[in-house]
């Protein structure tokens, strides 16, 4: 079997935030953010960015895509 060939596009992590931008849940995929410090200033960074808008935005060198739920 050939291992897979790299790619452009890769998920470095997944986040649920609630909201007040506290973590509900988080998986980090590699060391971009190593410590619980860096990770907790980088979703903070995320949801002053995305809290008041509906749509895609581009933060840094990430792309993010964010969705409100309510219910």
């Amino acid at each position: 079997m050939f291992p897979l060939e790299p790619s452009l596009y890769t998920v470095k992590a997944v986040l649920i935030l609630d909201n007040d931008g506290e973590r509900l849940y988080a998986k980090y995929y590699d060391d971009t953010y190593p410590s619980v410090k860096e990770q907790k200033a980088f979703e903070k960074n995320i949801f002053s960015k995305t809290h008041r808008t509906d749509s895609m935005k581009c933060i840094l060198i990430h792309t993010c895509t964010y969705s409100q739920v309510s219910e």
